[in-house]
């Protein structure tokens, strides 16, 4: 399986030319046609701290402070994710007439469809200073440990979008049953409220959670203005770095599929 993967990856990274061009046509569509256009990159993220803050922090009185820096570096990271898999799981179908037609790894699609989403990650980062700031927290040099956590998140992101994509093509079901699991998995992650919160017997079944450590690694180089875990970063790299070849090789072994039923 390691094999396949490291030969399918060789042959992702010859083709990474289209991959650009692929990525930048899913950029410039995004907001095609919308009145305010790239603005949205900032408006998004804004409506929806406004929107959890409002509803946490005013209404419930959620103890946790700079509440509003607090819930914006978990949303960006959280919303990069699920965009990731939800459009990666549709990317194959979406791409069927190429997938028929075109000699190329319809592996791409999922993996443009991670990278167009964590670009606009990117894109809504001066939001997120500009709340840093307004709430009096210091811009610091942990935070140039950004790519970092970006490269760990494509591999995990990555590999749920082949995975998904691959059986999305011949299970129709799964594009309406995962966006109900992605949101109990939202509310199951640490994204609105801290881990501290939840009662102590349970803290051990969240910390399995994968995403729990990722949001603490953000709020650490944003929030606390301090390193991640080496060793946190390191297992996390494993963990995702062998979901991304076990998706690879699952994604290979249904490629006949794909022209088929798309």
């Amino acid at each position: 399986m390691m094999a396949a993967a490291l030969r399918y990856g060789h042959m992702l990274l010859c083709h990474r030319a289209l991959g650009e061009i692929l990525v930048q046509r899913e950029l410039k569509g995004r907001y095609r046609g919308t009145f305010l256009g790239f603005m949205w990159s900032f408006v998004s993220p804004l409506m929806l701290m406004v929107i959890y803050v409002a509803v946490f922090s005013l209404t419930m009185r959620v103890p946790i402070p700079h509440y509003p820096a607090f819930v914006l570096t978990g949303l960006l990271p959280w919303n990069c994710f699920t965009a990731s898999m939800m459009e990666g799981m549709h990317a194959v179908l979406a791409n069927g007439n190429l997938v028929k037609k075109v000699h190329l790894p319809a592996e791409i699609f999922p993996l443009v469809a991670v990278l167009s989403n964590m670009a606009h990650f990117v894109f809504s980062l001066p939001v997120l200073l500009a709340v840093l700031l307004y709430s009096g927290l210091p811009l610091t040099p942990s935070m140039l440990l950004l790519p970092v956590l970006l490269l760990l998140q494509f591999f995990f992101a990555g590999a749920f979008a082949l995975f998904l994509s691959s059986l999305a093509v011949q299970f129709r079901d799964l594009t309406h049953i995962v966006p109900n699991l992605m949101m109990m998995w939202f509310y199951l992650t640490p994204v609105v409220y801290t881990l501290d919160m939840v009662p102590e017997r349970l803290q051990p079944l969240m910390r399995l959670n994968p995403l729990c450590g990722l949001m603490h690694a953000y709020r650490s180089i944003f929030i606390l203005g301090e390193c991640f875990s080496p060793l946190w970063a390191l297992k996390f790299l494993a963990m995702s770095l062998g979901l991304f070849c076990a998706a690879l090789w699952v994604f290979a072994r249904r490629r006949e599929l794909y022209p088929e039923l798309c």
